[in-house]
């Protein structure tokens, strides 16, 4: 998140209001079993496992934005005056180790460039 010129928003607030709409809108499952369908699944041993995997999590979790963060980064001067937010997504399929896949994106950036 990119803060206003007047100040930022409280983050916590901001994510709130951002992950709300896209959790009904996408509805996304909040785990591999929840997103398998196992109808489609012809060797009877693989779909009973699905299934006996999906029906151990609880039912109130079926949908669920598993992991969110979010920063503010600071403006620069050509940045407009009202701020802006980013978003990136990811799979969900593992965990997301954010600084250091930055480090190595940047890392990897830098050493591109003929200095």
């Amino acid at each position: 998140m990119i803060p206003s010129k007047g100040g930022g928003k409280d983050l916590d607030n901001l994510a709130t209001r951002i992950i709300r709409p896209l959790h009904e809108i996408w509805a996304p499952p909040s785990g591999f079993a929840h997103a398998s369908n196992t109808d489609n699944i012809k060797e009877k041993g693989n779909r009973e496992y699905w299934e006996k995997a999906r029906n151990k999590l609880p039912k109130a979790l079926k949908y669920s934005i598993t992991e969110y963060r979010v920063f503010e980064l600071p403006r620069l001067p050509d940045d407009p005056k009202e701020g802006f937010v980013r978003l990136a997504f990811d799979g969900g399929l593992q965990p997301v180790q954010f600084r250091e896949e930055s480090d190595d994106y940047l890392e990897k950036w830098e050493n591109s460039f003929d200095l």
